[in-house]
């Protein structure tokens, strides 16, 4: 973490690589599936957004361990929304959502202001309201969340035929390879949960919902245990996000929340992603260690 901290014009560098990145897209960027936020090279495809989420949360973590006055948060917030702006306009709503959310947790952890949470929320809702009028997939999903049966062989095929597969799974499953996963339209990335849960029933859906929960409890317990702000506000921003990516998707298949395209970490198809996912968990060890050492290092000597 000292490495990240001392970076000589770190802000600004964090800054212009997050940009450059998102930017990219525009330029050299592929669509896939609606979304055109790939950068191809030859037979790989990388999602920068992936990439930015990182280096984001530690310009935010690098920014708020000293700067918290009600203008720097302004700052942030332009910034955020600016970001989060660049996502719409490459229709990746879900992790625009994510950037979202991520920036008001650790804004609020890292100043404890109710003030800022609301604001933050309020500009979510209305956020919400123009994407709601201006997208018409959204109009979509919000939809096919308040009634999934409306038009199961058009518009909400995608939610029922999840919905199905969860239901068919029962309690035990119907067994590894013999559920029907070719039915559900992008189930290796967005409806991988619905699949296991057909083949693996509620036990192995839940098996996999507390794996998450023991990651996303070590992710606070490490923030919690930082001595150094700088590393606690790292640990919260990865933790925010990767519990936000849990819950947004497993919510969306399950039809709790309106349905949201980003990926379910270390079991959706998608290499950014998963490359992505095992460096946050490395970050985190990595803060969890530096701790230990330095307990260690202080501990009288007998």
């Amino acid at each position: 973490m000292i490495f990240f901290y001392k970076v000589k014009y770190g802000n600004y560098v964090y800054l212009a690589i997050s940009f450059i990145l998102l930017f990219s897209t525009f330029v050299f960027g592929k669509e896939i599936g609606g979304s055109k936020n790939w950068l191809t090279f030859g037979s790989v495809s990388v999602q920068p957004s992936e990439v930015v989420k990182i280096i984001y949360i530690i310009y935010l973590a690098r920014y708020l361990k000293d700067h918290k006055a009600t203008n720097d948060i302004i700052k942030i917030g332009a910034i955020t929304i600016l970001i989060v702006g660049v996502l719409v306009i490459e229709k990746d709503l879900g992790t625009a959502l994510l950037f979202y959310l991520t920036t008001m947790f650790m804004i609020f952890v890292a100043t404890s202001s109710v003030l800022y949470t609301g604001v933050g929320a309020a500009l979510l809702g209305f956020g919400g309201v123009i994407s709601y009028f201006l997208f018409n997939h959204v109009r979509v999903r919000i939809q096919a969340w308040l009634n999934p049966w409306m038009d199961v062989p058009g518009k909400t095929y995608q939610i029922a035929q999840s919905l199905f597969a969860i239901g068919a799974g029962g309690f035990f499953g119907t067994g590894l390879g013999m559920g029907h996963p070719e039915y559900i339209p992008v189930v290796a990335s967005d409806f991988i949960f619905s699949a296991i849960s057909e083949e693996f029933g509620m036990l192995g859906a839940v098996a996999i919902i507390l794996v998450y929960f023991v990651i996303m409890y070590r992710g606070i317990k490490v923030a919690l245990d930082a001595k150094d702000e700088f590393g606690g506000l790292i640990a919260v921003g990865l933790t925010s996000i990767f519990s936000l990516q849990v819950f947004t998707i497993i919510g969306g298949v399950i039809k709790f929340i309106p349905l949201t395209g980003v990926t379910l970490p270390f079991v959706s198809y998608g290499g950014s992603s998963m490359v992505m996912s095992f460096i946050t968990l490395g970050m985190l060890n990595g803060i969890a260690v530096r701790e230990d050492e330095d307990v260690e290092q202080y501990e009288p000597q007998h």
